[in-house]
């Protein structure tokens, strides 16, 4: 039997490949001989497929290794290579193509190349970088040097998607629209809590000024009045100037401003014993308004220290660096230097020089001169001196340092770009949205390289990057040998934290977290909600009120509740997009069970939490059921003999208080359920329970000719008209809530859901011109949605006191749909429509708004219509519209495209934003109904394009009763005009009209076409008596008509230098630092800051620059006697004079 000689068996298969060493044996180099070369990619598809599947099916999580995104890169590569010779060859041989051999290997050979490269491409994703992390040259989960802090070696990460919240293309990542403050201070306020195992904030802040002092030989005491604070924050990108806007990845201004809250807030640090400073760039004005504005004694400093600034001061030869050649800065800020302690707030980057940058890079900006040779880690050999080593050493830089902070809300892949978007769960392609703290430099910077090495690892410069840390974790014995002293002083430095790498990129555990060392602690918080009650066991009855209640941490944003009846299998809302307070009122639904669970849930789904176990439901007595199961012949209305339809339920002899409840299903209902007095109906859930109309009359009604307490709710179904029935049709019953309802096809004109308050037949008065007999009270509607109604969402007459909110309104219907609408009657008050969605062409028209209304947060795409009306004594307005969205959306052939009919008088229209309508606010109405409006803090963009005698504003129109107009202000507004359209469009009619008491004031109208009149007049010439345009800007528009009204402290053909940048209307609309618009208006009763109001739709909130020369007193001398001289100025200071020169 022939032996087999197993290493010439080896030397053989390798001679294939490669070309060896005749000595060793050892691989030199590849063989590319032409005979082989087209088994390397089979060769390496099938090895890359076996390690897949040998390593990913063990352990499914190792599918995020980088080795096994490769793996699969080639794998799937080679498979789809094979697939697709193999379908080919078969389709070529099917059709029998009449190709040579030889050409038909190379056009399958390509064909398959193409797709293989194809399917690589997809498994690597997005990030090219991220695949290729850079292997370090120690194992995982080794840890050296000494781990620091109250818990050795913890760094608390806090993950909170809601805080870093930017399109990516709009505006800026530091825009407040861009990143959720209260998400940011939650972080901050999370992490120092779990760092230090307290309780409160204040405790944390506590712990840790006490630990701190206690290992610096102070004894275990706290913060101390008088003890100065040096928070180091990296502005590396910020060098040009202090309105320097870019995305490039600076410090975060509300990242700054949390940090600031907990000092001053919770740790009780006096503002004035802060400094907030990078010594060798500039601080923008987005970091210094907002930190300014709120804390304006907390110490603002940078290299420059103008605009409110101070400059920085250096203290001069303080670093002795451990290497004779380094020539890096010796020189530190004098702040820091008098600062009892440091806190150091870096960020999440890769660096093309350093590889990384994190807290102990940061210091770079705490030294006057920045040299880079010796932290090039990616060009020198692994374990070389460092500079980074002295400077996280030096007692007055890293040995002063209380925290350290890595602000990874938006992370870089290299210190110049702008935010990356992190591929690995849970970012998944999307921002990093992290916060780092720690009080142990070398653990948080070494948890920082593993996340940026995973992520974008591919890049050259992270080679060695982490070299650094093995010279900080040992730097009593570094791996490069050299004598750490950075004060010179002969004492060698001792550890200065402990550094491992984490297992893997999916689990991310340290030895701490595995139990196996005592290196590194990563502790991972995350959004969390916790049900407090109900948690198992409770025992409800069905109808009652309970209250459900739960604590939240990280959570931002509102809550929904669900309810489970069969142990969490399935889930029913019982309230949506309701505030994380912490409590909410429900009213038990009438399913009865022992199973029952209460979730409560971000709207996302994540977090979550459920009750720990069941707890029960009881059934109630005055419930009665529907299913579409049952039967009204034999049915008893019970839970377990259901009726059959609602029309029968609703005839039955039911007690005022009895709740109908509908189980899930579809009901086909074929004629009226007339419902009476007091009788609630509830469904399973808006998608649950499906009501369809198979009849010609309203589906559900409920009449009362008389003044009547209707005490009743209707919820949780949907009500589909199947374009036949007419809908809900109420008359005359107060106390009515409707709620959790989708009503869609209805033919009713009136509105698909019509709530009034007297059968009109029988109340002859009630017109357009005349109030109903009566009004009834306490109407509520709210998380409903109305779809493709004929005659709108909801019908109006006679209100008093009324709530809808949360409502979603998709009326098109063709282009002529209405949401809210009020059968050409009215006749409201103390009505308030607010939150809610208007997708209609008319999406809301309501007449006689008397007094007390309001409408407001809405989003509207289409045409608001309150065509006249008048105010109801004892009401100091009609209408409130305020803080909503007008951006019109056309549709079909849409023709109105108003964005705001204002007919009612006595309105207020402010904090709006107006966009892209063709005609703005219009005042058509008969006199007296548009006097003594008042339109002001709103931003218009793009109005203009219907007719030329309608306008952004247009002020009377049409027929010669129509004309007489008083008691207008126009103030404080933004007008962004683009086009030949004006602002303001003053429409005579035909008669011989008057304009009285208009007041034009504080306005910003600002255009592209300097043949646009600012204001403009059509029609028979006005008469205008007490008329004012004052203190408004212009910019490039005509200036040349505001006759008849006195003009004074005007700007005209001004630049009134916004922010021009960012979303609209804000920040596009703020004013810059040195806008022309501050304080540059007249006081017409609203809030300012400042000394004056400024001009336009927002007051500037920061400093402005100083005067070149600024005015320090004006005095006033008594000409020929005495000497003395007063300050008539703000100062208030007087004074002798004792020498003085006449200069003519």
């Amino acid at each position: 039997m022939k032996s087999f000689n197993l290493k010439e068996i080896r030397k053989k298969i390798l001679n294939v490949f490669f070309n060896l060493c005749p000595k060793t044996g050892k691989i030199i180099s590849l063989k590319l001989e032409k005979k082989w070369t087209f088994l390397f990619f089979p060769i390496i598809g099938i090895l890359s497929i076996i390690w897949f599947l040998v390593r990913v099916i063990p352990k499914p999580s190792r599918v995020a290794y980088p080795c096994q995104r490769i793996a699969a890169g080639f794998g799937g590569s080679f498979l789809a290579s094979f697939a697709g010779l193999f379908t080919s060859a078969i389709i070529f041989k099917k059709l029998k193509l009449n190709f040579c051999k030889k050409h038909l290997f190379i056009i399958l050979a390509m064909l398959c190349i193409v797709l293989g490269i194809t399917v690589a491409s997809v498994t690597f994703k997005i990030n090219p970088d991220s695949v290729f992390a850079w292997t370090p040259t120690d194992s995982p989960n080794t840890p050296i040097g000494t781990a620091k802090g109250i818990n050795p070696g913890r760094v608390v990460w806090v993950y909170e998607p809601a805080a870093s919240i930017w399109n990516g293309s709009t505006g800026y990542w530091w825009d407040d629209n861009s990143t959720n403050q209260t998400a940011v201070d939650s972080m901050i306020s999370r992490s120092v809590r779990s760092l230090t195992n307290t309780s409160t904030d204040a405790l944390a802040w506590d712990a840790l000024f006490k630990n701190f002092n206690q290992n610096h030989g102070r004894g275990s005491v706290g913060y101390a009045s008088g003890d100065k604070i040096a928070i180091k924050i990296n502005l590396n990108n910020n060098n040009v100037s202090y309105t320097e806007n870019d995305n490039q990845l600076d410090a975060s201004p509300h990242s700054v401003l949390a940090l600031l809250r907990q000092l001053i807030n919770k740790a009780g640090v006096p503002q004035a014993d802060i400094t907030v400073y990078d010594a060798v760039r500039l601080m923008p004005d987005r970091v210094y308004n907002k930190c300014k504005n709120e804390f304006p004694n907390v110490v603002l400093m940078d290299r420059q220290g103008t605009n409110g600034r101070v400059r920085r001061v250096w203290q001069v030869d303080m670093i002795k660096y451990s290497n004779s050649s380094n020539t890096a800065g010796k020189a530190i800020p004098t702040v820091v230097y008098q600062a009892k302690y440091v806190i150091n707030m870096s960020l999440m980057k890769g660096h093309n020089n350093a590889g990384v940058t994190f807290t102990s890079k940061n210091h770079f900006g705490s030294i006057d001169m920045q040299e880079h040779t010796f932290i090039n880690s990616s060009n020198r050999p692994f374990g070389s001196y460092n500079t980074l080593v002295d400077l996280t050493g030096h007692k007055e830089l890293g040995g002063k340092t209380m925290l350290f902070l890595v602000d990874g809300l938006y992370g870089t892949n290299d210190v110049n770009n702008p935010p990356s978007k992190f591929l690995l769960a849970p970012f998944n392609n999307n921002w990093s949205s992290s916060l780092f703290v720690s009080q142990d430099p070398v653990a948080i910077d070494s948890v920082g390289f593993d996340f940026i090495n995973s992520e974008f690892g591919g890049q050259a410069f992270v080679v060695k990057s982490d070299s650094y840390l093995h010279e900080e974790a040992l730097a009593n014995n570094p791996p490069s040998g050299t004598f750490y002293d950075p004060e010179g002083d002969g004492t060698r430095l001792a550890s200065l934290g402990t550094h491992e790498h984490w297992n893997n990129s999916t689990d991310r555990k340290y030895t701490r977290n595995l139990g196996t060392g005592n290196g590194i602690e990563l502790v991972k918080l995350v959004p969390t909600i916790t049900v407090v009650t109900p948690n198992g066991s409770e025992s409800w009855t069905a109808g009652s009120q309970q209250t459900v209640t739960w604590t939240s941490e990280g959570i931002v944003g509102n809550v929904n509740i669900d309810l489970s009846t069969n142990g969490g299998t399935s889930w029913t809302s019982i309230v949506s997009n309701t505030a994380n307070d912490g409590t909410q009122t429900i009213t038990v639904p009438s399913t009865a069970g022992s199973t029952c669970k209460i979730r409560v849930q971000e709207p996302d789904g994540n977090p979550t939490d459920t009750s720990n176990s069941n707890f029960t439901i009881n059934g109630n007595a005055n419930i009665f059921y529907v299913d579409p199961a049952g039967s009204d012949s034999t049915g008893t209305g019970s839970i377990s003999s259901p009726w059959k339809t609602l029309a029968y339920a609703v005839s039955r002899p039911l007690s005022q208080g009895a709740t109908i409840h509908l189980n899930a299903g579809t009901f086909t209902e074929t004629q009226i359920a007339v419902l009476p007095v007091g009788i609630n109906i509830e469904g399973a859930g808006k998608n649950l329970t499906i009501i369809i109309g198979n009849h010609t009359n309203h589906m559900i009604k409920g009449i009362s000719t008389t003044h009547v307490n209707g005490n009743q709710s209707i919820s949780n179904f949907t009500l589909d008209g199947n374009h036949k029935s007419i809908g809900l049709d109420f008359w005359g019953r107060d106390n009515l809530s409707f709620y959790n309802l989708s009503i869609t096809h209805m033919e009713n004109a009136g509105g698909a859901l019509f709530v009034h308050s007297t059968d009109n037949a029988n109340d002859p008065q009630a017109s357009r011109e005349n109030p109903p007999l009566f009004y009834i009270n306490n109407l509520t509607i709210h998380d409903c949605t109305f779809s493709d109604n004929n005659g709108g969402s909801i019908g109006l007459i006679g209100i008093d006191g009324g709530t809808i909110y949360n409502n979603t309104h998709n009326e098109r219907n063709g282009s002529l749909g209405t949401g809210i609408t009020c059968w050409a009657q009215g006749w409201l008050k103390n009505v308030k429509i607010h939150d809610s969605t208007f997708s209609c062409w008319r999406d809301i028209e309501l007449m006689n708004m008397i007094g007390g209304n309001e409408i407001y947060n809405c989003n509207f795409t289409g045409w608001v219509s309150i065509p006249d009306g008048g105010l109801a004594a004892g009401f100091t307005y009609s209408l409130a519209v305020h803080d909503n969205v007008f951006s019109y959306i056309a549709a079909g052939a849409d023709t109105q495209h108003h964005a705001l009919e204002a007919g009612n008088s006595d309105m207020l229209i402010y904090n709006n934003y107006f966009e892209n309508y063709e005609a703005g606010i219009q005042m058509f109405a008969t006199a007296p109904f548009n006097d003594n409006i008042t339109i002001r803090n709103n931003v218009f963009y793009n109005i203009g394009g219907l007719y030329t005698y309608l306008a952004t504003i247009g002020l009377g129109a049409g027929s010669a009763s129509e004309n007489n107009r008083q008691n207008i202000k126009i103030l404080n507004n933004t007008f962004h005009v683009s086009g030949a359209y004006s602002p303001i469009v003053i429409s005579g009619g035909t008669s011989s009209p008057t304009l009285t008491n208009c007041e034009i004031k504080n306005n910003i109208f600002y255009g592209n076409n300097t043949g646009t009149s600012v204001i403009s007049k059509n029609g028979t010439a006005f008469t205008y008596t007490n008329c004012s345009f004052t203190n408004n800007l212009t910019y490039n528009l005509n200036n040349n008509d505001f006759s008849g009204f006195t003009q004074a402290a005007n700007k005209l053909s001004t630049d009134p230098l916004i922010t021009g940048s960012g979303n609209k209307p804000t920040p596009y609309y703020t004013l810059r630092n040195i806008s022309p618009c501050i304080d540059a208006g007249v006081n017409v009763g609203l809030l300012y800051n400042g000394n004056f109001p400024d001009i336009g739709r927002y007051e500037f909130v920061g400093t402005p620059p100083p005067s070149s020369d600024p005015l320090i007193c004006n005095w006033h001398l008594n000409e020929g006697t005495g000497s003395s001289a007063g300050d008539s100025g703000l100062s208030g200071s007087t004074g002798t004079i004792t020498g003085a020169v006449w200069v003519d």
